[in-house]
């Protein structure tokens, strides 16, 4: 059934006549009849009652007309929506990250976001890396903040900015006068250049001024091996040639962060979630190694997939932040 079929239907329906409606077609009473019996023919059902003046439709025209229109309201509410969605009046955007993350990059580009597109709705999932990596790939998430990974394959991953890794003790803790000028302030968290670094044996004498097992050090609150931040703790271990007491692991970095914060133990944070954390109180932060402790984070999608308005939307936003961000950076105040 072709547009131009239809068109006829409507139009002898209209006219009640087949020769008034080709005539306000500009073309043949033959060729709308023809037009007609094509449709009959292809539905196998009677379209109009010839017999009756004025012309009328059959029960299975009736049916026909009703579908016609039906389909009519569907399509113009199909490209309603497909404006809607192109012009961001509505949608979805699914996002998602590890807690750490996602409490840095999160709470202020979803206002930001919010703000310019209230029509669409916005889902944010936290969960481990294994986890945001297999909901992008079964199509479930749109985009996720990522952090270096083995498991990169079948993933788009834009860089999006890099944090250097802290050593970080609870803030009640007592310094010795050693450490307490290679402690890095809030105030130079993440800041451009490098910093004074400690190494982990120097932390050792500390262990006893507060209370913890001298012979056994630091306790050290760690994520698993898998980890980025496991992973950099190995090599910090070995590089010092110690081995910390680990009487905790956990499988979030911010789960390690407040652990630390409430004098649980020791632990590796980035400098973007200290300074994200909104807490009055802050941990002791060191650098350990200014080659080891950096790591780049990473936007992702599904590599070769379409991202929706929304997500370019979003994705344009963040870099949009970024820029900005760097820019304030290099020109400050």
């Amino acid at each position: 059934m072709t547009d131009e079929s239809i068109n006829c239907i409507r139009t002898v329906l209209q006219e009640k006549s087949f020769s008034r409606a080709a005539k306000k077609l500009s073309v043949s009473q033959p060729a709308i009849s023809l037009q007609i019996k094509k449709v009959e023919k292809e539905l196998d059902i009677t379209i109009f009652d010839r017999k009756s003046h004025p012309l009328s439709l059959t029960q299975e025209g009736e049916t026909l007309l009703e579908y016609l229109n039906q389909r009519d309201l569907l399509e113009k509410d199909f490209r309603e929506r497909l404006r809607s969605l192109s012009s961001l009046e509505r949608g979805t955007l699914r996002i998602g990250g590890t807690s750490a993350f996602n409490l840095a990059f999160v709470p202020d580009m979803v206002s930001r976001f919010s703000e310019l597109y209230p029509g669409v709705d916005i889902k944010v999932m936290d969960g481990t890396i294994a986890q945001l990596r297999r909901e992008l790939l079964d199509g479930n998430l749109d985009l996720s903040i990522l952090s270096p990974t083995q498991m990169r394959s079948g993933l788009h991953l834009e860089p999006l900015k890099e944090t250097k890794i802290y050593y970080c003790l609870p803030p009640h803790i007592k310094l010795s006068p050693e450490l307490a000028g290679l402690e890095i302030p809030f105030d130079r968290i993440d800041a451009p250049g490098e910093d004074p670094e400690a190494t982990l044996p120097m932390f050792r004498d500390l262990a006893q001024a507060n209370g913890w097992d001298p012979v056994r050090g630091l306790p050290v609150i760690r994520l698993s091996p898998e980890r980025n931040l496991g992973q950099m703790l190995d090599a910090l271990l070995d590089r010092d040639q110690v081995e910390e007491r680990i009487p905790v692991m956990v499988d979030q970095a911010l789960t390690a962060y407040i652990m630390t914060l409430k004098g649980v133990g020791t632990c590796l944070m980035s400098g973007l979630d200290i300074r994200s954390f909104p807490v009055k109180e802050h941990p002791h932060c060191f650098m350990l190694s200014n080659l080891i402790c950096r790591r780049m984070m990473y936007l992702a999608w599904k590599e070769g997939a379409v991202l929706s308005p929304a997500a370019k939307a979003y994705v344009n936003l963040l870099r949009e932040s970024l820029r900005e961000e760097m820019h304030r950076a290099k020109n400050p105040g």
